[in-house]
């Protein structure tokens, strides 16, 4: 003899739950590219030369959502980046 089985579930519930994916998946994109960012910040700060410390400090990250800028805050970074380590110092 079968054997029937009635399954029944709250088709809202479901619903509900489906839309909370895109949410889910932003936040967790987030998180990765914070964790990302961090990473180009501290390799920034490692490579990045030192006299005085003030350009490695300067170094930060700046998130918003999904978009991460990293970079320091001083005007002298620019020349340090693209001229020889040795004129520039900081």
């Amino acid at each position: 003899m079968p054997i029937a089985m009635k399954i029944t579930f709250d088709d809202q519930g479901l619903i509900n739950r489906l839309r909370q994916f895109p949410a889910e998946q932003n936040a967790a994109l987030e998180l990765g590219i914070a964790d990302v960012a961090e990473t180009v910040r501290a390799r920034a700060v490692e490579n990045a030369p030192v006299s005085e410390g003030q350009l490695r400090k300067s170094i930060s990250v700046v998130q918003t959502g999904a978009t991460a800028i990293v970079g320091p805050n001083v005007s002298y970074a620019a020349p340090v980046e693209f001229v020889t380590q040795s004129r520039y110092a900081c």
